[in-house]
């Protein structure tokens, strides 16, 4: 027999007979059994628990001892990880997050959004609510690597936080107390999270001290930085990671960064391109990018960089355009719309957006005078890293 998990301490006594009685048994005259007992093998156990909330799996592990054991093992935080990695790529959670003293007027926005525009669609729109005892946050990133965020705090401290299971590592400080830049990702080679923090030098300021901190290790490093003149000074977001490779927009390029070498790289525009929609994008696994109004992924042909075209985004009337930021998936991409302005004017946010490339339509996110601090593409995971600590 196949080990069963004990469910319910009851048992249930076997009739001497199968054969049906003669006349039907009133049910006020059938004694309730005392101590019933129903088994589950442990493999169907896994199987439901492995699709459940976060939230659900933390409170099933008071439930006993063996659901403990399961929930706690580490074949089953992997399991649960594979699930929520590919259950996101159809029904992926964009997350507002907000403090603990903003949390009800959040709260509120998000589920009138959710109820009044997204009933019909494969997004979920959640939120997260930053930890009360840590520095609020300077740069935070667009994305979550297996359920874990990374941010600056106000004093450069790095912080990595799953807010799903409550837990955070404060990182410790970093050699260069000034930033300007925020890298973060996951090497599945090494299985650690990687943050890089771009720092000023004063001797050059066209070549930035760039300090890389790993979970492996537990500490930071410097790693030198190409001369490129200023092209690090205009680097976008950067937590993009396509097969083992951070991406950053500069202004007229992409940086990349080979998370396991620590290398960087150049990869250059299309040809011929002028006017950009979007930052660095992962789409459907593929580095991609707008440009006037069409979404370009750049693929590795024969050990060569190429660019192609996939497919058209939608063009507004003049006066307005929209930015894509990031792929939530499902065909949707966050982003906001705008109105423009002239060359020396700033463009004017209108508001945030869902943009459903195939149905080639926007819906209205969050007002901009909603002031929502921050949007994240999230996954909600048991992972928990070490020197990981709980917070209330």
């Amino acid at each position: 027999m196949a080990e069963g998990i004990l469910t319910r301490e009851m048992v249930v006594p076997l009739p001497c007979s199968m054969s049906k009685p003669e006349k039907p048994i009133p049910p006020s005259s059938i004694s309730k059994p005392q101590n019933l007992v129903f088994y589950m093998p442990q493999e169907c156990l896994i199987e439901i628990l492995v699709h459940l909330p976060v939230k659900t799996l933390i409170r099933f592990k008071s439930v006993c001892k063996t659901w403990l054991s399961v929930i706690s093992s580490p074949s089953f935080i992997r399991s649960q990880l594979h699930n929520a990695i590919t259950a996101s790529k159809t029904n992926p959670t964009v997350a507002i997050i907000s403090d603990h003293r903003h949390f009800h007027l959040i709260n509120e926005a998000f589920l009138d959004v959710n109820r009044h525009y997204f009933s019909s669609s494969p997004i979920h729109v959640g939120s997260l609510v930053f930890p009360p005892q840590l520095d609020h946050y300077l740069d935070i990133s667009n994305k979550s690597y297996n359920g874990i965020i990374c941010f600056m705090g106000r004093n450069y401290v790095g912080y990595l936080w799953n807010p799903s299971i409550r837990q955070y590592l404060k990182l410790p400080s970093a050699p260069e107390q000034y930033t300007f830049h925020l890298g973060f990702g996951y090497d599945s080679i090494s299985g650690s999270y990687k943050v890089f923090m771009f720092g000023e030098d004063t001797t050059d300021n066209d070549v930035p001290t760039v300090f890389v901190y790993s979970t492996a290790t537990g500490c930071w490093k410097e790693i030198r930085a190409p001369n490129w003149g200023n092209k690090f000074c205009y680097m976008d977001q950067i937590d993009v990671v396509v097969d083992g490779v951070l991406y950053a927009d500069c202004e007229d390029t992409i940086i990349s960064l080979d998370l396991h070498e620590e290398v960087f790289g150049l990869v250059p525009y299309p040809e011929f391109v002028q006017r950009k929609g979007s930052s660095v994008l992962d789409f459907e696994g593929s580095v991609a990018m707008v440009f006037d109004s069409v979404v370009w992924t750049l693929d590795d042909l024969c050990g060569k960089v190429s660019w192609t075209k996939r497919f058209s985004v939608k063009e507004y009337d003049s006066g307005i355009g929209i930015w894509l930021s990031y792929y939530l998936g499902a065909g949707v991409f966050y982003g906001s719309k705008f109105l423009l302005k002239y060359e020396f004017e700033s463009d004017q946010l209108l508001y945030n957006i869902l943009y459903d490339c195939e149905k080639k339509e926007d819906k209205c996110f969050v007002l901009q005078q909603c002031s929502i601090p921050e949007t994240i593409k999230y996954t909600e995971t048991l992972v928990s890293l070490d020197g990981f600590q709980y917070y209330n």
